[in-house]
């Protein structure tokens, strides 16, 4: 078995080659940071989307649990009227028995 030394000589690229791939490095990292801006520009819409939604949603939700607060204590005053009525009836029944 011959060993080949010309086999493991590398041929160098030429500086045109060389300069074609700078060149074009530096149209993917161009590419890449018009990508990078645009996609800033979108997520910048998105969150003012979303704080708008939230700023709609927080009244809302506040007007909700005023309203569950609001139907507790309606219930709480109806069924205190309701066993006031019943007591005022039970007490007459209880009158006119005891006479």
């Amino acid at each position: 078995m011959l060993a080949l030394p010309a086999a493991a000589v590398d041929i160098a690229p030429r500086i045109s080659d060389r300069e074609r791939s700078l060149g074009q490095l530096a149209e993917i990292k161009a590419g890449q940071k018009s990508l990078e801006d645009k996609m800033d520009m979108r997520f910048a819409a998105i969150q003012e989307l979303m704080d708008q939604r939230f700023e709609f949603l927080q009244p809302l939700m506040l007007a909700m649990i005023a309203g569950v607060f609001g139907l507790i204590g309606f219930i709480v005053w109806d069924g205190y009227t309701t066993l006031r009525l019943i007591d005022a009836r039970l007490c007459r029944i209880e009158e006119v028995f005891k006479h």
